[in-house]
Order: structure tokens, then sequence, then C-alpha cells
């Protein structure tokens, strides 16, 4: 009679491990590419939103030379630039200079007012601005911004004359993304010649 022999418990238990970090490790892999995934999409997203509104401050200065002229004017212009954008205490970039939300800064956005179909900027403040749920955007019907930003300065003015009359603008966004330590932001600036 031939004696059959099985699989003792330490093999089967060795396989069970095995098998099971085998798992684990798929799982965090796959957690992390989706993480990767997410993380490319909202980039994506805001950099749209960014785009979006240095083209709006171009239309304005293209077809509405009063609304033109307010950006440009003591009201939203920074004076120093320096102080276009400054350090938070959650990691962010804020509005630099006058930074105190509840009185307003010279920070602004652009939205869209649907019942004179015109598009205008509007200051950031402590009822204009909040941090975002998902990524930073701009809600141009509701004029609502979610860790959006835009700053004008003069350029060159360093330079002791702006014959060009050159316009830098500035802008921010930032929000907490999926996975990251920190909060992510992104900016651009946009130099804009006033005729």
């Amino acid at each position: 009679m031939r004696y059959s022999r099985g699989d003792t418990i330490i093999e089967v238990m060795f396989s069970f491990v095995v098998f099971s970090l085998l798992t684990v490790g798929t799982y965090i892999v796959m957690n992390r590419g989706t993480q990767i995934a997410q993380r490319s999409l909202e980039i994506t997203l805001v950099r749209q939103q960014l785009d979006a509104q240095v083209s709006l401050i171009r239309y304005v200065k293209d077809t509405n030379p009063a609304q033109w002229a307010e950006l440009t004017s003591s009201k939203f212009l920074v004076n120093n630039p320096l102080d276009v954008v400054s350090a938070s205490s959650d990691g962010c970039p804020a509005p630099g200079g006058r930074v105190d939300l509840a009185t307003g800064t010279n920070a602004f956005f652009m939205s869209v007012d649907q019942k004179n179909d015109t598009v205008l900027p509007v200051r950031v403040l402590d009822t204009t601005y909040s941090s975002p749920s998902v990524y930073a955007n701009v809600d141009l019907i509701n004029a609502k911004t979610y860790g959006v930003f835009a700053q004008i300065v003069r350029a060159e003015q360093n330079s002791g004359v702006n014959t060009a009359k050159a316009y830098d603008v500035y802008v921010n966004a930032c929000w907490d993304s999926v996975g990251a330590a920190a909060p992510l932001t992104i900016g651009t600036v946009t130099r804009i010649y006033d005729k």
C-alpha cells in the first residue's frame, strides 16, 4: 500500500501569506495609480480654469475699455510686484499686500453677468472666495471662486519708464488633492500690452 502525501500546514500557511502579500501589493499599486490619474485630471481642469481667466481678461481688454481701465486702476492694480503673492498658513498662495478678505484685496477673478451679457471682474472677498471642495475652480454664473484668484501688476515699472504700458496678470490656484501631503498649487503669468 502506498502512502499519499498532502501539503503540510506550514506549506498551506506559506501559500496564504504569499497570496495575501500579492493581493495587498496589487491593491496598493492600483490605489496609487488611481491617485495619479485623479491628480492629473485635477491639474488639467485647473489649468483650463486659469487659461479661461486669462482669456476673459484679454476679452475685457479688447472689448470694454472702461472695464479695462478699472482693472488697471488702483482698485485692482498691485503697486509692488513683490506683493503679488504671499504665503498663507495652509500652504496655499494668498493675495499679497492687502490680505484681509473681509475688507477686500486687490485680487479678483472674472465672472459673467448673464443679464447684461458682460464679463466683469469681481474682487476677492470672504463672501466670494472659499476653499475648494474638490479642485480649484471659478463659478462664473454665481460669481464665486474656489481657490482661484488673479492679480494685475504694471510690468517693468522699476525701469522708470513704462512706455509699452504692459501689465503682468498673475493667476493662482490652490487645492487639496487626493493622496497629497501638501496642497497643490498652480500659477501662471501673462503679459498684456495696452494700446
